[in-house]
């Protein structure tokens, strides 16, 4: 899996404008995370408008993910689209330390896991098995040079790694909102619509 998240900062690399190798430096000690979540089969109907997961971005570069039913992801339009499960696919989830990067020219994946009918076939034991692709603990998050012009500067002033996902871990924690300064120095209000 870390080959593969190697190897997919390398396309993401070429799709930028960059050269193939140039993220190469900030991932070749990467901090990677694997979760394997279960959600058992309900046996009783959810509360109302109780879901599996809240709505929420992942704090990394990218998520690789399995998919099964009940994922779904807000477009841009902010309507949630069930992602289609298909045999032996994975989703690629771009995460906000990514979207730093690209100055918000790529925007982190929000996403949740709704309940299934209590009576449908989707109603089963679900596994989700994620791997979290982070960057190295030093790597320094600012704006790309292909991500910026005259017009259009960086929006988010640079930070490391582990200054960001500390200070998001922490808040999320604790249940804290976020004031307008660090909106601005991190690049998000409180991602984790489930607190509110």
């Amino acid at each position: 899996m870390r080959q593969f998240g190697f190897d997919l900062h390398r396309l993401f690399s070429i799709a930028l404008g960059l050269p193939e190798d140039y993220f190469d430096k900030f991932i070749d000690e990467p901090f990677t995370s694997f979760r394997a979540v279960h959600y058992p089969k309900l046996e009783t109907a959810p509360e109302p408008g109780q879901i599996r997961a809240g709505e929420h971005s992942d704090y990394d570069n990218i998520t690789i993910c399995t998919i099964d039913p009940g994922l779904q992801c807000r477009n841009r339009d902010g309507d949630w689209v069930d992602v289609p499960v298909l045999e032996d696919t994975l989703v690629i989830n771009i995460g906000d330390l990514l979207m730093r990067w690209t100055n918000d020219r790529w925007v982190s994946t929000r996403h949740r896991v709704i309940n299934p009918l209590l009576d449908s076939e989707d109603n089963q034991r679900r596994m989700s098995l994620i791997h979290f692709v982070q960057c190295n603990y030093d790597a320094v998050i600012e704006c790309l040079p292909t991500c910026q012009r005259l017009g259009h500067p960086p929006k988010y002033p640079p930070i490391t790694a582990t200054e960001y996902i500390i200070e998001k871990y922490t808040r999320q924690i604790r249940f804290e909102k976020w004031d307008d300064k660090n909106v601005n120095l991190y690049g998000t209000a409180d991602t984790e619509s489930r607190f509110e």
